[in-house]
């Protein structure tokens, strides 16, 4: 089997927006992704940072220093995906979901004959250190998620509910509208939970959104026996807490570990596979043959 490694070039990103240490700040980076198949329906793939420019809060010393973009690998996993039945499919990954996280997930996802509906659920246990450096005992992360999905507008409006345990150990439940503009999404959201195993993190509410748009658009650049290309999906995004009287740092609510390649990006097409939103999208469909051909 020809062993074919892909390569994905997007920027990174981390911020904070309307604290109390500041209006705007910023670590700017490039992001590398990889990804390499080993077999049928196995899959490695990873991730690594170069910064490239951080605002004062977030320099060497600055109090969000120990979130900054860093030159590291940040991510690498292997994945194993199988359809159990039809419309039903698996996968299993073992790796580092983050650079100081390591363990494992399954992932599972059912839809309905014409695809307009979709349930999956999600476990996973990991375990790594205080990205802090606060404390030296080992930081685990058991996740328990349940979703459901469901199409207003094939191919441009979806409902979306999950719940459960998210990987900080909060608990309680993800609302969201993903609305579809080309290759381009709008997700309107709300999030609320709470963890019972930290008290830094009361029960809250957020409200924000995350907008997904391709980089560099689907083609690539063949180099021999690797391909370059455009970040599938790059997000961006921005919430505000609901119903407090300040906007004090409050992260690590509602944190999904999404593996970056494999059942619910590329195989369900970011929830774009059922055949509903396929024939609402047919300019996608003859846009592929056509790269395809």
């Amino acid at each position: 089997m020809r062993r074919n490694v892909q390569f994905e070039v997007g920027p990174a990103l981390r911020q904070r927006v309307g604290t109390e240490f500041g209006l705007y700040d910023a670590s700017v980076g490039l992001d590398l992704g990889w990804e390499m198949a080993l077999g049928h329906g196995l899959l490695w793939q990873g991730q690594a940072t170069v910064p490239l420019a951080n605002t004062q809060n977030f320099a060497n010393g600055g109090i969000f220093s120990s979130d900054r973009i860093q030159s590291r690998l940040e991510s690498t996993t292997v994945s194993y995906q199988q359809q159990l039945a039809p419309r039903l499919w698996a996968q299993a990954s073992v790796g580092y979901i983050e650079h100081n996280d390591l363990g494992g997930q399954v992932d599972l996802a059912w839809l309905s004959p014409a695809g307009r509906l979709r349930v999956s659920a999600m476990g996973g246990y990991y375990q790594g250190t205080d990205p802090t450096g606060l404390t030296q005992a080992k930081v685990t992360h058991a996740t328990a998620l349940l979703a459901a999905r469901s199409s207003v507008i094939d191919g441009r409006w979806m409902l979306e509910a999950q719940g459960g345990q998210f990987y900080n150990q909060d608990r309680g439940i993800r609302l969201a509208s993903h609305h579809w503009f080309g290759d381009n999404r709008l997700t309107l959201q709300y999030r609320n939970s709470a963890s019972s195993d930290t008290p830094a993190m009361p029960r809250t509410s957020f409200a924000g959104f995350v907008l997904s748009i391709p980089i560099g658009g689907p083609a690539t650049a063949s180099l021999g026996p690797v391909t370059l290309r455009g970040r599938d999906q790059w997000t961006y995004g921005l919430e505000t807490k609901v119903g407090s009287t300040d906007n004090y740092i409050t992260s690590g609510y509602g944190v999904v570990p999404a593996i970056r390649h494999g059942l619910m990006t590329d195989t369900l097409d970011y929830d774009r596979a059922g055949l509903a939103d396929m024939t609402a999208n047919l300019y996608r469909v003859r846009a592929m043959m056509r790269e395809m051909l």
